[in-house]
């Protein structure tokens, strides 16, 4: 850990064993989405352990741990996925029961840029995790009101989080024209 290469070697090490484990495997799981080294799948309870073996037997040196869902909500990197009665899986953003609220304030004597991604990264949360508007909203409320209380002014909260302008790439795409 610490060199710059250690995210593409675990990136290529858990798609090795993904595709290793996946293809040998008897019970597939309706769903298996993976980032880095966190995943969330979906299975009959009745097969998780399993399932659970079959992971951990196909490399012995990585072991996969269960996180059961509970009351219909599982979290899985910044999201709470939760099962609706109806069978649709929305989310809400997740924060850790030991979260504070403090971010880099706004005070400091870093660079602004510093502080405009601070501002960015947790508008872009509030924009793409919850999955209906009002969640969306009340997370918008929530980042405005930790930004605040971290001494960014509003102004400086509003400028920051204007969608930015795509960017062009260098090299034109060669499918157009």
């Amino acid at each position: 850990m610490g060199s710059s290469v250690s995210l593409i070697m675990a990136k290529m090490v858990m798609e090795d064993l993904e595709q290793r484990a996946l293809s040998f495997n008897v019970v597939q799981p309706l769903v298996w989405k993976r980032y880095v080294d966190n995943v969330i799948t979906a299975l009959k309870s009745a097969i998780v352990s399993i399932f659970l073996h079959h992971l951990n037997s196909t490399e012995p040196s990585i072991q996969f741990t269960v996180e059961r869902e509970s009351e219909g909500r599982i979290s899985f990197l910044d999201a709470n996925m939760i099962w609706k009665e109806n069978s649709q899986l929305s989310s809400v953003e997740y924060r850790n029961p030991a979260h504070t609220d403090r971010y880099l304030a706004y005070e400091t004597r870093h660079p602004i840029a510093l502080k405009k991604y601070v501002v960015r990264a947790l508008v872009d949360r509030a924009r793409n995790i919850p999955s209906c508007s009002f969640e969306k909203n009340k997370e918008k409320q929530l980042v405005i009101h930790a930004l605040t209380a971290n001494g960014y002014p509003r102004w400086f909260i509003l400028e920051a989080s204007k969608p930015r302008r795509p960017v062009t790439p260098l090299v034109p795409d060669k499918t157009e024209s």
